[in-house]
This record gives structure tokens, sequence and C-alpha cells, in this order.
């Protein structure tokens, strides 16, 4: 960061002298647990203070400081850098953020609840959303809106992103805040898009995306429901006919109603 040369660091506590130095820049995050006298709390169950890895400007050996010994503008401009990274989807610098601080970065949220999956979904990074996936981003964590990934990278018409995540366990029955899955949004896109040729390759984007993420309903959601429709649990209602037959009602969408019929020989 362009400001981290000259911001300084606090070093020592409220009782003792404070010392200020000059640090080079942050090279990663953790997160510790205090106990009430200071100590660290092996266990997790002290309380939580976020740590940053300190690269000094002496040429002094790194060390590990709390938030508050460092000037608001540093902490700022390492927030950025990883923001920043998963904007433009670039792997090497995620992967270089990574190393310092994995399991705090890939948890951290901007000021709009979005997560760097959410951004590197809708930039349409492969290789920036493998890595993150990887490294344990959540696919179906939500922004302030309530959009997923899957949500961002549907509605971007990033095929091959929305694979990633149905991949990786991404959620496509998940609604936003308005009450849409990416399914539904993206339905909603295509309704709200103007006809004519100008408009030919986004509405063949859009369907190529529906397609993946309906056929992924059908092969993941729909046996989970057959399954309760078979123990009578589930949005799937099964009802008994003459002769021993069930007839099962697959509501696929969740809409209400029936999408597919079909009946289960001698079942009840």
């Amino acid at each position: 960061p362009a400001a981290a040369g000259a911001a300084p660091a606090e070093l020592g506590g409220s009782s003792g002298p404070v010392e200020t130095s000059d640090v080079e820049r942050l090279a990663g995050v953790r997160v510790v647990f205090l106990r009430t006298d200071g100590s660290t709390a092996e266990d997790g169950q002290g309380r939580p203070v976020l740590e940053y890895k300190v690269l000094w400007e002496d040429d002094s050996p790194w060390s590990w400081e709390p938030a508050g010994n460092l000037a608001p503008d540093l902490l700022r401009d390492y927030e950025e850098s990883w923001f920043t990274a998963a904007k433009k989807g670039d792997r090497n610098a995620i992967m270089d953020m990574l190393e310092g601080g994995r399991e705090v970065l890939v948890q951290t949220r901007d000021k709009d609840g979005r997560a760097a999956l959410h951004y590197s979904a809708g930039v349409g990074s492969a290789e920036a959303v493998s890595l993150l996936l990887a490294n344990g981003a959540d696919p179906d964590g939500p922004d302030k809106d309530g959009y997923t990934p899957l949500h961002l990278a549907a509605g971007y018409m990033n095929l091959p992103i929305v694979e990633l995540l149905l991949q990786a366990g991404a959620d496509p029955e998940v609604e936003d805040s308005a009450g849409r899955s990416p399914s539904a949004l993206v339905e909603n896109l295509k309704a709200n898009l103007p006809g004519g040729p100008m408009n030919y390759q986004r509405r063949a984007a859009l369907d190529a995306v529906e397609t993946v993420m309906l056929k992924n309903l059908y092969e993941e959601a729909l046996p989970r429901r057959i399954g309760g429709a078979l123990t009578g649990t589930g949005p799937v209602a099964r009802t008994a006919e003459s002769g021993g037959d069930t007839l099962v009602h697959v509501d696929a969408d969740g809409d209400g109603s029936s999408d597919m019929r079909f009946t289960l020989q001698g079942t009840t």
C-alpha cells in the first residue's frame, strides 16, 4: 500500500513508555483468543482479538501486533488490497495474501457484506474462485442484499463460475432479500431484457446459465425431495391410489405447483 511506509505503529502498553516505529507493510492477519489476564487461550475460549503480521522499515524482525497498535490507514489499505485483488480476479495477489491470513481473509466482508468470493465470481475469474473455494470461502454466504456468489455469477452470465460454485456445493435455491433464487434472478433478467437481435447473445447466455442451474436442481435437490416424499417429509406430496400404488407430486422449484408426477407401484 502506498501509505504503509509512512504509517507508524505504537509499541508498548499503557503502563510503559509508548514507542512508534515505521511500518513497511502488513503481511498477514490472524485471530487470537486472550484470557482476562492477557495470556493466549489455546482452547479458543477467550476474547477474540485481531493481530497483524508487521514487516518493519528498520529491518527489525517481523512481529504480530494487535490491531489497536496500528494506524487506521494501515488496516484500511490492507483490507482494500485484499478486495482489489478479488475484484481483479488476481490469483497471484490473492494467493500471496492468503499465505498470511487465510482463515480471516476468506471470511472478511466489506461494507456491502460481500466477501472476496462475491467479487471474483462476479468478474468471472475461474482461477481466483477456485483458489478461494479451496481455502474455505463460503459459496452460500449472502451479502447485505442476500446475494450469494452464485447470484452474482448467474446475473453476470459467468457460466464457468456458476458450474464451479455448484460443484463446490453452492445451493441454487438460496433466496436473496427479494425472495429470488439465482434461477429466479435469471428469469427476472430475461423478462426485462428488450427484444431484438442486439440482445440475442445476452439472452442465450442467460438461458445457458439457467439450464445449468436447473440441471443441478433436478440432479441434486430433486432426489432429496423424492426421498422426502417416501418418508413423508419435505415439499413433496404422496397420494395413495387404488391397487396400492402411490402417486408422487414433485415441486422441483418450490413454487407450490406440481412440476413432475410419477407412480410408485405397490408402495402403500
